[in-house]
């Protein structure tokens, strides 16, 4: 098999070099999917022109998912020719749209441990699409984490968070992190601690140690993990809650309005009896000038109730002004049912004159609000089906009424 993709690269290499640049970027911009993407092939065959290497991997990016692993096979083979910076933009897109299996997991393992550290970035970026799928990368991370600089560990925290292990490794990496001079690792280490769900005894009191923390970010970022963690009627767990809670509602006062937010949001997940107070507290917030943090004001006072009239306005509000793809994220992440939001959703998703990703953003909260709840979208999507002519918007709602 490894010959018979040998013998059809030299043969494609020689008919890419039979077309000019020219001809192939032409190719590139072709309405026509077939040529586009037999124009991708020549441009990456080009081993001699990393300029059109370069362009043809940034083409490929924007193909629906299974033409983006039509050229994996090429990918593996080129990867080793092609000059560092286009090399890095290939890993990237192995990590991000390749099984991982086989050769593939050989190439990026191989590169994770051994390669530059531009190789590593762009890997561990491409990984955050992989999710789950990222778990074959866990011991290569573990390796290198101690001999890496502080932007490489703080892509392999993000990492550790996205792909959810608690393996001894995994767990002394994030506890050794929580320990670190560096802000940012802090931070990054008590968000994967939250999403790992990790509550030994250990996590929890390096936790409220760091709620003594001057920097606002490292102190937002411990509450909300402390908030993920305790969620739980546990006993032996009641009096860390307690002795968390008291620390939390100090915070309400705090100068940096995030802190406030994450202490409030926690507080009311893991103390009942002080959930109104939070609200209280988070609802003087949903006026602020800055809509970024009214936005988060909000989504902290819906994680807490779904059905507040007041935040969902808010979320309303900030979609129509300037924020609207934060606004849309959370809709979706938070998969809210509210009336007013699907009617909102429905409305800009059926919008011609709005910019596609933007109607594709409100499909995909409109989805996560009919997988996750009994407000199912199905109706919805037929009929949009029948009218949509943009076939981005076809494609996607194929596959949501497939799932």
């Amino acid at each position: 098999m490894r010959l018979f993709w040998i013998l059809l690269s030299l043969l494609l290499c020689i008919f890419a070099q039979s077309q000019t640049p020219q001809e192939i970027y032409k190719g590139m911009q072709s309405k026509d999917k077939a040529a586009r993407i037999e124009a991708i092939r020549l441009g990456l065959l080009r081993l001699d022109d990393p300029v059109l290497q370069q362009y043809a991997l940034e083409t490929a990016t924007s193909l629906p998912f299974q033409d983006q692993q039509r050229l994996v096979p090429l990918l593996m083979e080129i990867h080793d020719k092609t000059k560092e910076d286009v090399r890095e933009h290939l890993l990237y897109m192995l990590a991000m749209v390749a099984p991982k299996s086989g050769k593939v997991l050989e190439i990026l393992t191989n590169a994770i441990e051994k390669g530059s550290n531009n190789e590593k970035q762009y890997i561990l970026l491409g990984l955050a699409l992989a999710r789950k799928e990222a778990l074959f990368a866990l011991p290569s991370l573990i390796k290198i984490y101690p001999k890496s600089d502080n932007d490489i560990r703080a892509l392999i925290l993000d990492r550790l968070a996205t792909i959810g292990s608690t393996v001894p490794g995994t767990l002394e990496i994030l506890k050794n992190a929580l320990k670190d001079k560096s802000p940012i690792l802090m931070s990054k280490a008590a968000f994967a601690l939250g999403e790992i769900g990790e509550k030994d005894s250990t996590v929890l009191a390096l936790l409220k140690e760091r709620l003594q923390e001057p920097n606002a970010t490292v102190l937002a970022s411990c509450a909300e993990a402390l908030g993920k963690l305790l969620q739980t009627d546990q006993e032996s767990l009641s009096r860390t809650q307690e002795e968390i809670a008291q620390i939390l509602w100090k915070l309400k006062d705090h100068e940096d309005i995030q802190v406030r937010i994450s202490s409030m949001l926690s507080l009311a997940q893991i103390s009942r009896k002080r959930k109104e107070n939070a609200m209280q507290a988070l609802s003087k917030d949903l006026s602020q000038e800055d809509s970024l943090l009214c936005l988060q004001a909000a989504r902290a006072v819906l994680l807490i109730d779904k059905k507040n009239k007041a935040a969902i306005r808010v979320f309303i509000k900030i979609a129509k002004s300037d924020s609207y793809s934060q606004a849309l994220s959370f809709m979706g992440k938070l998969a809210l049912d509210d009336e007013e939001i699907v009617q909102f959703l429905q409305s800009q998703a059926t919008k011609q004159e709005i910019p596609i990703n933007q109607r594709l953003q409100a499909l995909f909260a409109l989805h996560s609000i009919s997988k996750d709840t009994g407000n199912k979208q199905t109706s919805f999507f037929q009929t949009l089906q029948k009218e949509e002519s943009n076939p981005k918007i076809r494609e996607f709602l194929e596959k949501a009424l497939k799932k």
